[in-house]
């Protein structure tokens, strides 16, 4: 069967608190980053939608999390993850030009192979289109629509089950 997105964002409540790479173990660890940045992509539109305004109010754990853990996902050598997790923190707010940012955006320019991608030569498709997206979604420049921008505030029912 189906399920609302209120369903859904009750399951939240069972994930939170975050945990740590030492406590989950390195897949676990990465499957909860997953989950967590796909909920912020989910949540904003897939990153239309500035989530700043609402950071206090309902993504506090999140952001907390994505910007104590970036350095973490640098450590696991996993440009998917570093990717997400600077594209949304973008989304909940931080500045494009922070140097709360630097960690990531040195690893994936770093990490970045001479023919533009961000794997090994032996890696799938689908891994080298994936990574490559989501490396390109953490360096560039958001372009939040204007009005989700201004009027961000998601659905009362939605902002309750995340609380």
């Amino acid at each position: 069967g189906s399920s609302s997105m209120e369903d859904n964002l009750k399951f939240i409540k069972s994930i939170r608190p975050y945990r740590s790479l030492s406590m989950l173990g390195r897949d676990n660890y990465q499957l909860q980053c997953y989950y967590l940045t796909h909920l912020i992509f989910i949540l904003s539109g897939w990153g239309s939608i500035c989530l700043r305004s609402l950071v206090g109010e309902c993504f506090v754990e999140e952001f907390t999390f994505l910007l104590s853990q970036l350095y973490v996902v640098v450590s696991l050598d996993n440009a998917e993850l570093v990717g997400e997790f600077l594209s949304c923190l973008k989304i909940l707010g931080v500045p494009v030009d922070s140097p709360l940012l630097d960690p990531g955006y040195s690893f994936l320019l770093r990490r970045e192979r001479i023919n533009g991608n961000w794997c090994s030569p032996g890696d799938s498709m689908h891994k080298k289109y994936h990574t490559a997206y989501c490396a390109v979604i953490g360096l560039q420049t958001p372009r939040f629509d204007r009005q989700s921008f201004i009027d961000s505030a998601l659905p009362l029912s939605w902002r309750q089950a995340l609380h």
